[in-house]
């Protein structure tokens, strides 16, 4: 497997402008508003994960690490390198992006997602794969809501 083909950071300029409010908020406050918002949704919605794709596993992380463990422990750390920004700000916006993209595309519940990687030979096209992505914990969140 290549590296994962992802919007570079100039590419979430746009949106890290309007995130930050053209720096009125800083990228710490957007950070915890939006892990608020996104655990609020998925404790509603658990399978509103899968709308993140190969993103979830950053989304996850950045929970995690700010004391949200209600959704597992459980991180791939093979995808979590591959999407990882270096950044926990560009994470969420890259994975903010992909969420609303797979969502504009009817894929809000597909845990099938079609990626592209980097090729190796700059002139030829990205290879295509499809990921799969599937948190045990999420889907089992899921199943318990059904049974309320």
């Amino acid at each position: 497997m290549g590296k994962l083909y992802k919007p570079d950071k100039m590419e979430l300029e746009a949106l890290r402008r309007e995130a930050t409010q053209d720096g009125k908020v800083s990228e710490a406050e957007w950070v915890k508003k939006n892990i608020e918002l996104t655990a609020g949704i998925l404790r509603r919605d658990p399978l509103r994960y899968r709308s993140y794709g190969p993103y979830w596993w950053i989304v996850k992380q950045s929970m995690i690490s700010h004391g949200l463990d209600e959704f597992g422990d459980f991180v791939d750390r093979e995808w979590f390198e591959q999407a990882d920004y270096g950044s926990e700000f560009y994470n969420l916006l890259a994975g903010l992006l992909y969420s609303n993209a797979a969502m504009d595309a009817g894929l809000i519940y597909s845990n099938a997602h079609i990626i592209h990687f980097e090729p190796e030979d700059p002139e030829s096209e990205h290879d295509v794969f499809e990921y799969v992505v599937a948190d045990d914990r999420m889907e089992s969140l899921a199943i318990q809501d059904t049974i309320k």
